[in-house]
């Protein structure tokens, strides 16, 4: 055991034999112990020989090492304490006065007891200083380092004919402290040098890392650069095009269709930017509702209808759900997911077909979700081999990147379509990928029926061929930008709307006075009194028509602004002009339509 003796001054009494270089150094019986490195395993049993030419009933060894003094008391184990806190306070002091040569007061000193029976021991019931033997410690020809106090049953002197066995003893333990304080050192030194290398390694690790996403960030930016550029100049080359009166009207329609599609692709890669950005930095939000899985898989099938055909694939979905078609999730980052899956595989599937199967399984006992809907996609694309599918969920890369470069894309997609899996209790997986047959995906999706829904939005008539939908509805399109005003204008009067027209809040509440509409269009950062205080002050003075908020802000955070602020719906920008007229359809009815 370790306790701390609080040493006591005591007068030193017997005097210190010198080791001498010159003394021979004859073979002694302590010479097949001095391979031990460690003093707990040699010292008992050279104790044991030393009983054999000397009676005693301790030994303490003290040594001063660079943090602190240690003593290492052996003594029998029916020894007294009080003994054995005076053999204690004799060695320290001796230590003190005669090997350290120092007089100030040290502090406590860490004591190992070692006791037993069969170690050569005799009971003394009183110590006498004149049967106190200390040597000096000694390695090789340096000064002392510490001593041994022998508290001997009888009285011996410096020419005691055992004084040249005990020396030999005193200088096997010297050779062991040191072998072991050495091995100790080197442990020390050994151990250092790992938590060093450790760190070091963990360094370089880290700033490899740093240094790795850096280069893909960058190559990243200039991606994103050349996909940003690209879908514009194609845009702005048309639209110059179009300026050309002597075109063909079903040329024009090509074009048309050419800016639409680059339009979008523009717009997607802007969001995908934006999501991936929410994502890093965990202000992600998520809007659960009820919705139709079926009615989910018939948007997908009727929006890719149309790509499958231009490129001779076939694609089948498959839905082999046996419970309740309905689902709380987040409808819209659930249909980003699988857009983005189905894309991919257009992407790299030339020829064959691609298959959407879609199942249900029970939840674990651990989840509180209802169960876990399955979504697994399978092509007969390209495919990757293992290093290239290795790195597909990696935000800021693209997988086969040497393969692929005819083929557009940031390498966004995949890398938020995982993490928006998980967010919605799921994941996504490659379960296979073989190259030149095809890659099969699994997303999974838990359906969380113990989440409160929002509200759901009725669905309405399909209204792209309807001229007449907004009859008779006076509506005010509130927003700074002149472009938007007149192409909103112009596509909503085009139903028959009668539209009103304000650039700012002030105007809107200055036109309130006076006149009412059916429904009003609002864009919520406009100059002066945004479009949310607007609102609200609209609703305080009692106006309670539905307002739509127009943004090109975050879908989650302005929405939930929106709502907060009194609007009815949250519409981001860009908006289809054909779901625009159908949300309007929705929340206005003949019943409380103004007359023009």
């Amino acid at each position: 055991m370790s306790i701390y003796v609080e040493e006591s001054r005591t007068t030193f009494v017997s005097s210190i034999p010198t080791y001498t270089s010159d003394m021979r150094d004859s073979q002694s019986t302590f010479d097949r112990y001095s391979l031990h490195d460690h003093l707990e395993e040699m010292l008992p049993i050279a104790l044991q020989e030393l009983s054999q030419y000397v009676k005693f009933h301790s030994v303490v060894i003290a040594e001063k090492s660079a943090k602190k003094t240690n003593l290492h008391v052996w003594h029998h184990e029916q020894t007294p304490t009080y003994h054995l806190k005076e053999a204690i306070s004799n060695a320290r002091n001796a230590l003190l006065d005669t090997v350290l040569h120092i007089s100030p007061r040290e502090p406590q000193s860490e004591v190992q007891f070692h006791s037993g029976r069969d170690l050569g021991f005799e009971i003394q019931s009183k110590i006498k200083a004149e049967n106190r033997i200390i040597l000096p410690l000694i390695f090789e020809s340096d000064d002392p380092f510490g001593l041994i106090q022998i508290e001997c049953i009888s009285e011996f002197d410096e020419r005691h004919p055992v004084m040249p066995v005990l020396r030999d003893f005193t200088k096997r333990v010297a050779e062991t402290i040191v072998r072991d304080n050495y091995r100790k050192t080197i442990l020390e030194l050994e151990h250092h040098l790992f938590k060093t290398n450790l760190k070091l390694s963990l360094l370089e690790r880290e700033n490899a890392t740093q240094t790795h996403t850096l280069i893909a960030k960058r190559r990243f930016m200039a991606s994103v650069s050349h996909e940003l550029r690209t879908p514009l100049g194609i845009i702005l080359g048309f639209v110059d095009l179009l300026d050309n009166a002597d075109i063909p009207s079903d040329e024009k329609g090509t074009f048309l269709q050419t800016i639409r599609n680059n339009g979008e692709l523009l717009a997607k890669i802007i969001d995908d930017v934006l999501d991936i950005s929410k994502l890093e930095e965990g202000k992600f939000e998520l809007q659960l509702q009820d919705f139709s899985i079926q009615d989910l898989l018939r948007d997908l099938e009727n929006s890719f209808a149309l790509k499958m055909k231009t490129q001779n694939l076939s694609f089948h979905v498959l839905s082999n759900i046996h419970g309740s078609d309905r689902m709380h999730s987040d409808p819209f980052r659930l249909k980003q997911i699988l857009f983005n899956l189905i894309q991919n595989a257009l992407k790299f599937t030339e020829q064959g077909s691609i298959t959407l199967r879609v199942s249900e399984s029970l939840p674990l006992a651990s989840s509180t979700c209802a169960r876990t809907i399955q979504f697994s996609l399978q092509d007969t694309g390209i495919g990757m081999c293992r290093d290239e599918a290795n790195h597909i969920f990696l935000p800021f890369e693209q997988a086969v990147r040497g393969r692929i470069k005819s083929y557009e894309g940031s390498g966004l997609g995949l890398a938020i379509s995982k993490q928006l899996a998980k967010s919605l209790g799921g994941d996504l997986e490659l379960l296979e990928s073989v190259p030149n047959e095809g890659s099969l995906f699994e997303l999974t999706i838990a359906d969380q029926k113990d989440v409160r829904a929002d509200r759901v939005i009725p669905k309405s008539q399909d209204v792209s061929r309807n001229d007449t939908i907004l009859d008779g509805l006076r509506i005010l399109i509130a927003d700074d930008a002149p472009d938007n005003l007149l192409l909103l204008s112009i596509a909503l009067e085009s139903k028959g709307a009668h539209i009103d027209l304000a650039k700012t809040g002030i105007e809107v509440l200055d036109r309130f006075q006076y006149q009412t509409w059916d429904l009003i269009l609002i864009d919520m950062q406009m100059p002066g009194k945004d479009g949310l205080s607007t609102t609200k002050e609209l609703r305080s003075h009692g106006f309670t028509a539905p307002i739509f908020a127009l943004s090109g802000g975050s879908a989650a955070e302005d929405g939930k602004l929106a709502l907060e602020a009194g609007c009815d719906l949250f519409l981001r920008k860009p908006t289809a002009l054909d779901e625009l007229v159908e949300k309007i359809s929705v929340f206005t009815s003949s019943s409380n339509i103004s007359a023009p």
